[in-house]
């Protein structure tokens, strides 16, 4: 008798597996592609502050050098789209950089 009640005990945990590990491996498949999406985000946005952070530079540089050759409303425009871009990409960083707390 007591074999067949310590074997019972056991068949309950293994009815509950065939849901169990597939809702763990969506979980866990949902947290990595989560991660992955956040750091795929901040690297481009990075990346992007980066070049425009360059291109500014190069913007000053040729107006230091050459003011007479710019025109001032292209210079203008990319200007405020660099400008933008690197405070999209700051929201970026800083959404990325709370998630990853939150996951420690």
């Amino acid at each position: 008798m007591r074999q067949r009640a310590a074997w019972s005990k056991q068949t309950v945990g293994l009815r509950f597996a065939p849901i169990a590990f597939p809702l763990i491996a969506a979980v866990l498949a949902v947290t990595v592609w989560a991660a992955l999406i956040t750091l795929a985000t901040a690297a481009a946005g990075f990346g992007a502050a980066t070049i425009d952070l360059a291109l500014l530079a190069l913007l000053a540089s040729q107006l230091a050098t050459a003011p007479a050759k710019l025109a001032a409303a292209p210079i203008a425009l990319a200007a405020t789209a660099s400008t933008t871009r690197l405070i999209l990409a700051r929201h970026a960083g800083q959404r990325f950089l709370a998630s990853r707390a939150a996951l420690t």
